[in-house]
């Protein structure tokens, strides 16, 4: 049985007091990365245990071949895990994993709320 493809929300952004754009955090996912690592389970042990099969460069094998591509089974789960970490938006868009229309939509939202906040239309 084949499961449907999930496409998880993107987290709303803010720019924090150093003036970078990050994703708003979920503070019980951040409680829970922190609970983890106390018991010696860091990010690197969760993506072994959890791999993120897919590799930015299969979008363009994908897109030639004219399907989605196989993204593994945690790679569009830790584009999300990494938003409510509250990853900046510069260093979500260099992780080999997520997809490059996820970073194209975060970084124009990055766009966005910088001019909105310079009050540039």
């Amino acid at each position: 049985m084949h499961e449907p493809t999930l496409e998880h929300p993107d987290q709303p952004l803010y720019i924090d007091a150093a003036g970078v754009v990050r994703f708003h955090p979920n503070r019980i996912v951040r409680l829970m990365v922190e609970l983890l690592a106390q018991h010696g389970i860091d990010l690197n042990e969760l993506h072994v245990r959890c791999p993120a099969d897919h590799d930015r460069t299969e979008d363009v094998e994908a897109d030639a071949a004219g399907d989605e591509g196989d993204l593994g089974d945690f790679s569009r789960d830790w584009e999300q895990v990494n938003q409510l970490m509250g990853y900046s938006v510069s260093g979500y868009g260099d992780l080999s994993y997520i997809r490059r229309e996820v970073v194209d939509r975060c970084d124009e939202a990055a766009s966005a709320l910088i001019k909105a906040k310079k009050g540039v239309r």
